[in-house]
């Protein structure tokens, strides 16, 4: 069974954002860990904090997982960017 760290954000002082999961004991890379986190500026963190707000949701992260699920989505993730014209940065590690 697959672990995760489910979804982690980080909120910078600037207003950017680093989001993303940790999954654990990955058989696809040999049982190593795979991280992969997503840096978004701050213009558009603003239009994930809008878009969140409009559904009712205050708190981004509550709106992250709603959206993305807890585990997180790469592809709602995906979707969801694209949607909103978001552009952001991969980082990923095995």
């Amino acid at each position: 069974m697959l672990e995760t760290s489910g979804l982690l954000l980080e909120e910078n002082q600037d207003g950017s954002i680093r989001l993303g999961y940790v999954d654990y004991n990955v058989s696809a890379f040999g049982g190593n860990d795979y991280e992969c986190f997503y840096n978004i500026n701050a213009m558009d963190t603003q239009k994930l904090r809008t878009y969140f707000k409009e559904m009712g949701f205050l708190d981004l992260k509550e709106g992250l997982i709603h959206e993305l699920g807890k585990n997180f989505s790469d592809q709602k993730f995906y979707n969801l960017c694209k949607a909103l014209k978001i552009t952001y940065e991969k980082d990923s590690w095995f």
